[in-house]
């Protein structure tokens, strides 16, 4: 039971080091934990991707993304890409969408906000 007490206790410490963390390292804890970090991977329970995002979180987040990407790429590219990779299956995006789509959520309101989506499973970062 100590040792259940202490796993619990670190996992939890190390959730709010990831919730506190940006960039690479929350995306590589994330990726590796969730996917061994292969952007191909479809689990058999319907989530897909290095970050093992649902089909609808990944939807919400070409939403959330898209204000970014037309200031980056304009307003008709950006719609344009963000259709498209509403209509494919999410392990099929380039791993620049995929970290985007992650980097998105992960951080939506403020660092660390999106943490929620990946808390839980089997190991904890």
């Amino acid at each position: 039971q100590q040792v259940q007490a202490l796993n619990a206790v670190i996992g939890a410490q190390a959730q709010v080091a990831v919730a506190e963390s940006t960039g690479a390292a929350a995306e590589a804890l994330i990726a590796q934990r969730e996917s061994e970090g292969h952007y191909d991977v479809v689990s058999h329970n319907g989530y897909y991707g290095a970050y093992q995002m649902s089909p609808a979180l990944a939807r919400g987040a070409t939403w959330m993304m898209l204000p970014e990407h037309k200031a980056l790429l304009g307003d008709l590219l950006a719609r344009r890409l963000m259709w498209k990779l509403r209509h494919i299956p999410l392990n099929t995006w380039p791993r620049y969408w995929q970290d985007a789509a992650f980097s998105t959520i992960f951080n939506h309101e403020y660092r660390g906000s999106g943490a929620a989506h990946w808390a839980g499973g089997r190991w904890h970062c």
